[in-house]
């Protein structure tokens, strides 16, 4: 049984029209019937609960892939709402907003359609604030289990929390766990490939949390990493974080800024062995995890026939795959926080 695909209606609410966000109640949980680890026996899916929405962002549980997703997500405090996030475009119709997706597990491709792949979330739940809006504090945990060719290979365990302050400005903590299920799990990427006329990265390399950028002219980017990267020259890359300057047509302006902490704890660095902990289930990295991670990023004004195209997600097997045995876990966490910045004429 297949979770409960809502209408793409409410992939694209108008902030307007939506009920009060009250309406999400505290702890909305969907049991499961029965969760046997054994695989091709993950047991059936529960109906989910449907897209929380706040004034700057938009959660919602699934979608036709089976995959969690942002969108829209808008800068804190635009009067006019208009999302720096691209939900299906036109050119790659299965980039949803900002979205977790690997691109191959044990040679099935779970980033574009492929009828081998499925995606089926067993449980989720959200918590905290009786309403998504400012002062608030959301969580979404879930139960997800990936399988190829018919059979279960991987089961994560994801956490969600995004905090919304008092000014508007909010920051979203991504964090999975992956448990190898199959006797060997391979999670790979198309190999990578570099401009012979920029040698930058240009192909290939991707798979993890990615976040797309709506098109120009509506917005326009910088992407700046900590360690004085710019733009397109920062794929491929390690970086602790990158910093996006987004500019809004109409003059609202933010920053971006994208934290990999997977080798993190709460509060804590991890030890010499990769060890951490959480809610999401510790782990220690698997052996042949690459570290400092790198990032995966198209920063390509007027590309897509004048429109831009702009990606920025970790990359987490961008160098080479990785390979977990059955029950190793591997365990990612990262860290989005959006700010707004005094506001500038509006660009013409």
């Amino acid at each position: 049984m297949f979770p409960l695909v809502f209408p793409l209606a409410f992939a694209r609410p108008f902030f307007r029209s939506c009920a009060p966000a009250a309406a999400f109640a505290v702890a909305l949980v969907c049991a499961v019937a029965g969760t046997a680890g054994a695989a091709g026996s993950a047991g059936a899916a529960a109906p989910l609960p449907p897209p929380v929405v706040s004034e700057s962002w938009t959660y919602n549980p699934s979608s036709a892939e089976g995959k969690s997703y942002f969108h829209p997500l808008v800068i804190p405090g635009d009067p006019k709402r208009e999302a720096f996030t691209s939900f299906r475009p036109a050119d790659h119709k299965w980039h949803l907003g900002l979205w977790f997706s690997w691109k191959f597990i044990n040679k099935v491709n779970f980033w574009e359609p492929d009828k081998r792949a499925k995606i089926r979330t067993l449980t989720s739940s959200q918590s905290g604030a009786k309403a998504a809006g400012a002062g608030a504090t959301d969580t979404f945990v879930s139960e997800i289990v990936y399988e190829a060719s018919g059979a279960e290979v991987v089961r994560e365990r994801r956490r969600v929390v995004v905090s919304t302050a008092p000014n508007g400005n909010y920051t979203i903590r991504w964090d999975a766990a992956f448990t190898a299920v199959a006797e060997k799990v391979v999670l790979d990427r198309t190999k990578p490939g570099k401009s012979r006329r920029t040698g930058n990265w240009e192909s290939g390399g991707y798979a993890g949390l990615n976040l797309r950028f709506a098109d120009e002219p509506a917005f326009r980017y910088t992407f700046a990493s900590d360690n004085g990267l710019q733009n397109a020259a920062i794929c491929g890359n390690s970086a602790g974080a990158v910093i996006v300057e987004i500019a809004g047509k109409n003059g609202a302006r933010a920053t971006l800024t994208f934290r990999d902490l997977s080798d993190q704890a709460t509060g804590e660095a991890a030890d010499k062995n990769g060890t951490v902990g959480g809610a999401a289930g510790g782990a220690k990295f698997p052996a042949g995890f690459a570290w400092p991670p790198k990032w995966f990023v198209r920063h390509q004004p007027g590309a897509q026939r004048g429109r831009g195209y702009y990606v920025l997600g970790s990359a987490p097997v961008f160098d080479a795959p990785l390979t977990l045995a059955r029950g190793e876990t591997l365990r990612l966490r990262y860290e989005i926080a959006v700010e707004r910045l005094p506001n500038k004429p509006p660009l013409m």
